[in-house]
């Protein structure tokens, strides 16, 4: 073998076979043509293959294929209409977002005229809350548009039944209504407010003017009638006239009458008189008149429920001559001397002691340097403007009245009122308490019975009295 270099491929084709004479040079130029026309096709029909490939699968690029287009969305048709609101062209989301929008003018219009004890109002649609069933009416016009039923044949004014040749047909003019439902709870509201609106309450007879030691000691306010609605009848009727679906509608609501718990009758049989308690005078003319001015200027008050009633406010400054106080024995800074206004703590310790027998409560009280003569040992009350006062609590349910008057050297305080059932009377009861070296304690006590038997006892302030006059003791047992 020698080192010659192996020829190419159309030279080695040029070569003669073996034992064979050498082949004639064009033959071996078309045996070459063919073979290039050969791998031209193949090539050629390779490539086809691979774009038909690409452009039957829809897509090209890194991966080889095209994306689909995404389906369209469902529309509504032209004309497509719910309770009169056109959504033609919305897709079912939009349609639903319309409805909701406008669903205040899906409710039927009404107008509920009410009749109620000679007064009228009345209710329109605006004045419930609804629900709506949007969602369920879109929803099913949108399964019937996509799932359509045939339409039947009709012959000779009859209807034929359905065939598989039958037209399907979805027609889209106002087919479909959302219906709008009154909820319970606007009829309840409705209710309410009609019944704050109109319902009155009774008024209870009064004392319309008291008149102190008059005959006719009171003149009377007439009671007057109030009235309720019937709640349970009038939620039936609106409810009612609701589902009546009527643009108009009248009812008339059923009251009845409330009657007040105090008439002019009862308060003829129940105000009383609740204590009354006297006192003697054995002071001076100028003290006795004292007294005069000061019960005549309390004369006539009233105590309201819950109210606190003061002294010294009915008498004004009891220190003034203006207002009609002359000069009298006083105690000043521990001491009798003489001052205007001398001799009303009578007056107060008299009011105090009918205050005690008529129940009423002891708000401010205060007792005298000494023991006064005139009323039982610690049931006395004194004053000074602007620094003691007696102030007394009305803790009832009823108001009272206080009549208190001089006449002579006797001075009368009253109160009047209604009488609680506990207790048929009220009585007083004093004990000494403790002695110190300057002073003695009084102790008292109102007590009740009923039936002529002891109920119950309620301690009242308790009296610390100076003992440099004397120790005295005036027993209030059986007062």
């Amino acid at each position: 073998m020698n080192n010659e270099q192996i020829p190419s491929a159309w030279h080695v084709a040029d070569a003669p076979a073996p034992g064979g004479s050498p082949q004639p040079k064009k033959h071996k130029t078309a045996a070459l043509v063919l073979s290039i026309v050969a791998g031209v096709m193949v090539l050629a029909t390779v490539g086809f293959g691979v774009f038909a490939l690409l452009h039957n699968s829809g897509g090209s690029g890194a991966g080889g294929v095209r994306a689909t287009e995404p389906p369209k969305e469902f529309t509504f048709p032209a004309g497509t209409k719910v309770s009169g609101l056109d959504v033609s062209g919305k897709t079912v989301t939009q349609a639903k977002q319309y409805l909701e929008k406008y669903k205040g003018s899906l409710a039927d219009p009404t107008v509920i005229s009410i009749g109620i004890s000679g007064n009228k109002t009345s209710l329109t649609q605006d004045d419930f809350t609804y629900t709506y069933n949007i969602d369920e009416v879109v929803d099913k016009m949108k399964a019937d548009i996509e799932n359509p039923v045939p339409v039947m044949a009709t012959t000779q004014g009859t209807t034929a039944a359905a065939t598989d040749d039958s037209a399907e047909v979805f027609s889209p003019q106002d087919g479909y209504k959302v219906e709008a439902k009154v909820t319970e709870e606007s009829i309840d509201k409705n209710v309410r407010q009609l019944c704050e609106a109109y319902n009155t309450d009774p008024i209870d007879a009064s004392v319309k003017a008291f008149h102190p030691f008059a005959k006719d000691r009171f003149e009377y306010e007439e009671a007057a009638n109030g009235f309720t609605i019937d709640e349970s009848g009038l939620k039936t009727q609106l409810t009612a006239a609701i589902k009546s679906r009527q643009p108009e509608v009248y009812i008339e609501v059923a009251t009845m009458v409330v009657e007040p718990d105090v008439t002019v009758d009862y308060l003829k049989k129940h105000i009383v008189q609740l204590s009354t308690y006297e006192t003697y005078s054995t002071n001076t003319d100028n003290a006795t008149n004292n007294m005069k001015i000061s019960l005549a200027a309390c004369n006539g008050s009233t105590i309201s429920p819950g109210e606190i009633w003061s002294f010294n406010d009915c008498t004004g400054d009891s220190n003034l001559e203006s207002n009609g106080y002359k000069s009298a024995n006083v105690i000043s800074d521990g001491k009798l001397t003489q001052g205007i206004g001398g001799g009303i703590c009578q007056s107060s310790s008299t009011i105090y002691n009918a205050a005690i027998r008529a129940n009423l409560g002891i708000y401010e009280r205060a007792n005298h340097k000494w023991a006064s003569s005139y009323v039982p040992t610690g049931l006395d009350a004194t004053i000074d403007y602007g620094n003691i006062d007696l102030k007394l609590a009305n803790n009832s349910d009823n108001t009272v009245y206080l009549e208190c008057k001089v006449d002579g050297s006797t001075l009368t305080a009253s109160f009047w009122g209604i009488k609680s059932g506990d207790y048929d009377s009220i009585k007083t009861r004093n004990e000494m308490g403790t002695k110190g070296s300057d002073t003695y304690s009084v102790r008292a006590w109102r007590v009740y019975y009923k039936d002529g038997k002891k109920v119950g006892e309620e301690e009242l302030p308790e009296s610390t009295y100076d003992s440099d006059q004397g120790v005295s003791f005036y027993s209030a047992d059986g007062d």
